[in-house]
């Protein structure tokens, strides 16, 4: 038990407790921001989409090779960019920043909107305007190296790190060639606006396929690696479709076409129920109700004055009074009194008895 002196000493260090909890509250806060840190920024990159991309190794000297694949929220402005592989500044000779051509992905069909010819190339800001979401960030490599590995991290706009993926840099390899061309095969119309093209691919380094119509114009479009079969959406109702072919492309840029697709006609559109004319019930005038007025009521009629009758009184007329006849009641002979003969009962005689003997008893005592 505590005395008044420690209890008040207590009271005293109270705060000085209440301060040190408030402290070590305080310092595991700061750790808990501290190590959700990273947590914030990758959500804030979450925005950003590295794009699957090719990581086969690359030859010394080989140019424009893919280190980037990237599908940006907003318009890019600048770009940061740090090596987390090996190769060093002087592995590298160009940088380049591409924006997506009219066919989507890295086919060959992409403009320039940035080039740096000049090391520094890793850790230096890039400037670079575009309003196209698809960004693509190519490398010529040095000659004479080997070995070497380069695995970007991009800062997108100041705000947004992102980090690609890891290729190698290997003497003696060679740079694969576009994909050669599928096999076409048949079409058929599986809807009134979609028509499949069935083909059967016979490339191994292909990203994906594409269907294009006679004037080369891009209809669709997968990002897949062995495919059997693209849909074609969006089509006419009872309408034929001819001169589609089929091309697959990897990172080098699109392969030869296949032959053409046999003419394929999309049925007609489903005709829609007629729905049944909707009959409205005839509207029937409602009877307007006229409420009925009582007629006033008639006076009550006069009554008629009271006119006294005369009372006749009748004559009086003496007449002589009628007497009745008396009638004698036959006499009845009494019958003789029967006097009783019965003797006394014997109650009362026993209680003279008993009465006697009682009183002969008390004059008895009191002699």
């Amino acid at each position: 038990m505590l005395n008044f002196r420690q209890k008040r000493t207590a009271g005293l260090f109270r705060p000085l407790i209440s301060m040190q909890i408030s402290n070590g509250v305080r310092k595991i806060f700061a750790i808990f921001l501290f190590l959700l840190a990273p947590l914030a920024v990758f959500s804030m990159t979450s925005d950003v989409t590295v794009n699957n991309q090719s990581a086969y190794d690359v030859p010394s000297g080989a140019s424009k090779v893919l280190i980037l694949d990237l599908t940006l929220p907003e318009n890019l402005s600048s770009i940061k960019m740090i090596n987390l592989g090996t190769a060093q500044q002087w592995d590298i000779s160009a940088v380049y920043l591409l924006e997506d051509g009219v066919s989507a992905g890295f086919d060959g069909d992409e403009r320039e909107i940035f080039r740096k010819s000049s090391s520094p190339f890793w850790d230096t800001e890039m400037s670079a305007v575009s309003a196209n979401p698809r960004i693509f960030v190519t490398v010529d490599i040095a000659s004479g190296v080997s070995g070497k590995t380069i695995k970007p991290q991009a800062t997108i706009n100041s705000d947004k790190t992102i980090t690609g993926f890891e290729r190698t840099v290997l003497a003696g390899v060679s740079m694969p060639d576009v994909p050669i061309a599928p096999l076409a095969r048949f079409g058929e119309a599986i809807s009134s606006s979609i028509i499949r093209w069935n083909f059967l691919e016979l490339a191994n380094n292909e990203f994906g396929f594409r269907i294009k119509d006679a004037s080369l114009k891009t209809k669709a479009e997968v990002l897949q690696i062995n495919l059997s079969y693209i849909d074609e959406t969006g089509l006419s109702p009872d309408t034929c479709y001819s001169g589609r072919r089929v091309v697959a492309f990897n990172d080098r840029g699109e392969g030869s076409f296949s032959a053409n697709f046999a003419e394929v006609c999309t049925p007609k559109a489903p005709s829609l129920p007629v729905p049944a004319p909707v009959v409205e019930a005839p509207v029937v005038a409602e009877t307007p109700v006229t409420e009925e007025i009582p007629a006033p009521a008639e006076p009550p009629a006069a009554e008629a004055p009271f006119i006294k009758k005369p009372v006749i009184k009748e004559p009086i007329i003496d007449k002589p009074p009628v007497k009745k006849p008396v009638v004698e009641k036959p006499l009845v002979e009494e019958s003789p009194k029967i006097e009783s003969t019965s003797t006394p009962k014997t109650s009362n005689s026993l209680f003279e008895a008993v009465k006697s003997f009682f009183k002969n008893l008390f004059k008895f005592i009191w002699r």
